[in-house]
């Protein structure tokens, strides 16, 4: 006699599998990092360190923070004072994410966003992506990616992730 399968066996089978890929993907360093965008406050520091102790913990690469909003020397007596107490910060973010690269993006007088792209980032980091080490493979990854219409992203909210697509 013929033993029928499950659908639902077949279902939580297939997702088994999908997550199985998904943490391949997410614990391979030379495939996906996720980057941290804060500011320069007590709040976004804890936060972030945080995420990236968990992240730490379950074997998921950092691969730096990208410290946005950073006001820089000469910008007038009125951020003075907000720029002497974010220097506090600056420091603490530095000492907190020692063993990571942390990039401080400048406080623009513009309404563009100074990152657009994961291109701009990694220019703003290591220089041009397509040359330079497992930036650059990370990128041609995810240009790959999202040239075949995967959804792969840069950006967000509450922080950076530049990785490589999932079904």
């Amino acid at each position: 006699r013929k033993i029928e399968t499950d659908p639902i066996t077949d279902i939580l089978g297939k997702r088994k599998e999908k997550f199985e890929k998904a943490r391949k993907i997410l614990t391979d360093p030379a495939l996906c990092a996720f980057y941290f965008v804060l500011n320069a406050e007590k709040l976004p520091i804890l936060e972030t360190e945080r995420a990236v102790r968990l992240l730490k913990k379950y074997g998921i690469p950092v691969g730096g923070v990208l410290v946005n909003r950073v006001i820089p020397e000469g910008a007038g007596a009125f951020m003075e004072k907000h720029r002497a107490a974010q220097a506090g910060y600056l420091e603490t973010i530095r000492t907190t994410f020692s063993d990571l690269p942390v990039t401080e993006i400048p406080y623009l007088d513009t309404t563009q966003p100074p990152i657009r792209d994961v291109r701009e980032a990694a220019l703003l980091r290591y220089g041009d992506p397509r040359r330079t080490g497992l930036f650059g493979r990370r990128y041609r990854f995810w240009e790959y990616y999202r040239d075949h219409g995967y959804p792969v992203g840069f950006g967000g909210a509450g922080g950076a992730v530049i990785s490589h697509a999932m079904e």
